[in-house]
């Protein structure tokens, strides 16, 4: 559940490090995304083999299209660090993120109908079953979960993003830090009654009646649109003081951070254009491995 408790966070650490998760996770989809099906359902080794063939396409699609734009919003967020910057631009950035995460997502979903078409009635109830194990485990984490604890986490969560990204915080900054995150609204009961009601309905979908695969897409794309009113004013809220505390810390650099900041992009953007050269070989040897 610590991803739904601090999914607001997370998305500042997409933010900075999301050449770096890119260029670590990319050549492991082909067997990532398998074994995490393996996690709700049992697949038999046809099965396994035939969603890497399924794969294959959008991995290539996400290689040859989706990783150049990771290097233009790191060249951005490089260019940023030049001088001042507010909020405003610390949105800019995440929504960049979030709109790329959505197109990956929405690929997916292609890939996972298109494999769940081939699953028998009693693989398609397993992983419904192990989806509610899920959510309860995840209900039972937040309600043990107090304010001051939270509170806490999120702290943590937010150091850790920003001394990944610029070494060691000084005072100051983790005092930036502390602020926001007393004032970051608790996220994780919104997000438990989000995911309880797709939960339900995905459930009613996966009968697979005529026509299911589309009535998921066309689900899935209204969900964004009709989330509860609680949850979109909780995610605003909680994005406006991260993306102010992120600018607040970014203004607050020293020239030693703001070094290690430069590096450290370096390294990921170097990593991702590698990725990109290397794609014919590396992705038949990741299919075949």
């Amino acid at each position: 559940m610590g991803r739904a408790r601090t999914a607001i966070t997370l998305l500042l650490a997409a933010l900075l490090l999301a050449g770096c998760m890119a260029s670590f996770a990319y050549n492991r989809l082909d067997w990532l995304i398998p074994w995490w099906v393996d996690g709700y359902v049992d697949l038999t080794r046809d099965q396994r083999q035939l969603l890497k063939e399924q794969l294959a396409p959008t991995l290539e699609w996400h290689r040859e299209d989706e990783l150049t734009h990771y290097i233009v919003l790191l060249d951005r967020i490089e260019a940023g660090l030049t001088g001042p910057v507010d909020a405003a631009w610390v949105r800019e950035r995440i929504d960049e993120m979030l709109e790329a995460a959505m197109r990956v997502e929405d690929s997916m979903i292609s890939v996972a109908l298109d494999f769940g078409a081939t699953v028998s009635d009693e693989q398609i109830r397993e992983f419904l079953e192990n989806l509610r194990e899920q959510q309860e485990d995840y209900e039972q984490e937040a309600t043990a979960l107090s304010d001051a604890e939270y509170a806490e986490d999120d702290y943590e969560n937010l150091a850790s993003v920003m001394k990944r990204f610029l070494g060691r915080l000084s005072p100051g900054q983790k005092a930036i830090l502390r602020d926001a995150s007393l004032r970051l609204q608790r996220f994780d009961l919104a997000w438990l009654e989000d995911r309880s009601q797709w939960l339900d309905q995905l459930e009613s979908l996966l009968q697979r009646e005529p026509g299911w695969q589309q009535a998921v897409r066309d689900a899935h794309a209204r969900r964004r649109e009709n989330r509860k009113p609680e949850y979109t004013a909780r995610f605003d809220h909680n994005l406006g003081v991260i993306t102010q505390a992120t600018a607040d810390v970014l203004n607050d650099m020293s020239d030693r951070q703001r070094n290690h900041a430069v590096q450290e992009i370096s390294k990921i953007r170097e990593k991702i254009r590698k990725l990109i050269n290397d794609r014919n070989g590396s992705m038949q040897a990741d299919v075949q491995g």
